[in-house]
């Protein structure tokens, strides 16, 4: 449709080739004048990631529609996501090859070629949760990726970049929202701007109904604080007077900001000063007797 309402096709296009399967979830990018198009498609009796190519006219161009995701099993894959570095295109998508629910990529050129022999497994959120909804876009040679991710046994919001060669940048995938108390985000959105700032929207239950929260960086993932000196405090005392704590301990974090703590036993421990902006898990939750649990706590 041109900028005065005038059609520019003389009629409705079929995208895909001619099937009585079921094709939905299309999304569109535009790369040097072409139209390129992904889509579910059910032709094969499970959810695939196809992709066709159509000119400003409207006209398919490639004569088979392409499979995008390499897997050859019959499990699901769901809900594209489509972005581009002006040379070649990634795609994202749920993809249900392991069981659980997870996020994977591929790469493909402009002529279709599909250039990664293996798809991209992109979340790291674990073998018993579950990542969905994928948001990617490009800056640059960065490829940004946000989703819905329930390791923390309610749903957050991850994101995590990568070289276009697919290889994660980040050492982990990095928790957007800052609620700490447990409740629900979905639906993640991703806008960078040309001066690299990163912002995130998602719909996010906190306040008991669904509203709209954002939260932003600068393209750069958390910078680890080595040798900080820590005082660790637990709030069972054994004397009030003197004022003698149960447990309470002082140590510094190694350089890669890493600190071990032992002997904890079920109650809410305290940081003196530090202020915490954001904990992955989750705060507060719960560690069994006998294991072991990394935290990465965010300071602002």
């Amino acid at each position: 449709i041109a900028a005065d309402k005038t059609a520019l096709w003389p009629s409705e296009v079929l995208v895909h080739s001619a099937n009585s399967a079921d094709q939905t979830s299309p999304r569109l990018i535009e790369l040097d004048d072409a139209i390129y198009v992904t889509w579910v498609d059910n032709r094969s009796g499970n959810a695939d990631i196809y992709l066709q190519y159509i000119d400003e006219a409207g006209q398919r161009q490639w004569s088979a529609d392409v499979k995008v995701n390499r897997d050859s099993s019959s499990a699901d894959q769901l809900n594209p996501s489509v972005t581009s570095d002006g040379e070649d295109l990634y795609i994202a998508w749920v993809d249900y090859r392991s069981s659980s629910a997870d996020i994977y990529l591929q790469k493909v050129a402009p002529d279709g070629s599909i250039l990664w022999s293996a798809d991209k497994l992109a979340s790291d959120e674990g073998t018993l949760a579950t990542a969905t909804m994928p948001q990617v876009v490009m800056n640059d040679d960065d490829l940004y990726l946000v989703w819905t991710d329930s390791r923390n046994g309610n749903n957050d919001i991850y994101t995590q970049n990568f070289n276009t060669d697919g290889t994660p940048v980040w050492a982990s995938s990095l928790k957007v929202n800052d609620d700490l108390a447990g409740a629900n985000q979905t639906q993640p959105a991703i806008l960078i701007k040309p001066n690299g700032t990163i912002t995130y929207a998602w719909a996010d239950d906190r306040n008991n109904d669904y509203d709209i929260f954002a939260s932003g960086h600068v393209g750069s993932a958390p910078t680890p604080l080595g040798n900080v000196p820590l005082t660790i405090t637990g709030s069972k005392r054994i004397s009030d007077n003197p004022e003698i704590h149960k447990y309470q301990t002082s140590l510094t974090t190694n350089a890669q900001g890493t600190a071990s703590l032992s002997n904890l036993e079920w109650d809410s421990y305290d940081l003196g000063d530090l202020s915490v902006a954001n904990a992955d898990p989750a705060l507060p939750f719960v560690l069994l007797p006998g294991t072991a649990q990394t935290l990465k706590l965010y300071f602002p």
